[in-house]
């Protein structure tokens, strides 16, 4: 029966790309996956960039960022909005926690 349960695993996972499959197996918002990759461009983009990039709500946005920014995955500057109307927050990835990131889940996969 448990080679059952793997074929049918397996068979969900066909026609998905290399990262499509590490997303399902693993979890990974594609969302937060998105928003990683646009903020290493190595611009930094404001909560509205976001949302409309991704075109998701103010709190389905910070929702992923907070989300990221517990993990000091990424970091905000916190400004005054050009226009003077309030607070702005512009976003950017911090590659090296990303890099070590992504070596502890290779550790801890490859050393089980």
């Amino acid at each position: 029966m448990a080679d059952l349960d793997v074929l049918d695993c397996d068979v969900g996972l066909t026609g998905l790309t290399g990262v499509q499959r590490a997303q399902a197996v693993f979890g990974i918002s594609s969302v937060r996956l998105d928003i990683i990759t646009a903020l290493l461009s190595g611009c930094e983009l404001s909560d509205a960039a976001l949302m409309e990039r991704f075109s998701l709500t103010r709190n389905g946005i910070r929702r992923h960022l907070k989300v990221l920014e517990s993990e000091g995955i990424i970091v905000g500057r916190h400004t005054t909005h050009p226009r003077g109307a309030g607070p702005i927050t512009y976003w950017r990835a911090d590659p090296d926690e990303l890099l070590m990131l992504v070596d502890e889940l290779r550790s801890a996969i490859l050393n089980s």
